[in-house]
């Protein structure tokens, strides 16, 4: 496999992995209150 195709390869992986973050980031935005709150819950 030439090293173009790794390269090819890394950035897909790269940006699939970079995209993933900004969507659980903009959910957990969104949901941050109901997380907040199941997470804390058992404290209480």
């Amino acid at each position: 496999m030439p090293l173009a195709d790794h390269l090819r390869e890394l950035r897909n992986r790269l940006l699939k992995a970079v995209l993933a973050i900004l969507v659980v980031t903009v959910v957990a935005m969104i949901y941050y209150k109901p997380i907040a709150d199941f997470l804390t819950d058992p404290v209480r």
